[in-house]
């Protein structure tokens, strides 16, 4: 299921101009300053305050978690562990496969 929720949402970005496979720091943990999103004029069809012509996702909206908010693009996979946020009980640590407790999105 959760593969098949990230096949989901990889090719409802295919068309997208974000490199999916650009590597991100694991190292990024939520903040409780207050979020920023570039400012500018223009047209935004997703809404999420990033103007279409800087928004390599212009209709999939930004997920506002605090991890890489500022792209325009929602982050389904933080530490991009092949675990979904929504099912990732450490969103932001990514799971070491080791055979014990893969599932949970944590390591060890």
């Amino acid at each position: 299921m959760r593969l098949a929720r990230l096949l989901v949402f990889a090719t409802a970005c295919i068309s997208s101009t974000k490199d999916p496979v650009q590597p991100m720091s694991n190292t990024a943990s939520p903040s409780s300053a207050p979020l920023s999103v570039p400012s500018g004029g223009g047209a935004d069809r997703d809404g999420d305050g990033v103007p279409n012509d800087r928004d390599p996702c212009p209709d999939d909206p930004e997920d506002f978690d605090n991890f890489a908010d500022d792209d325009g693009c929602p982050d389904p996979d933080n530490d991009r562990d092949g675990i979904l946020d929504i099912d990732d009980q450490c969103p932001n640590e990514p799971e070491v496969m080791n055979g014990q407790t893969d599932d949970d999105g944590c390591p060890p």
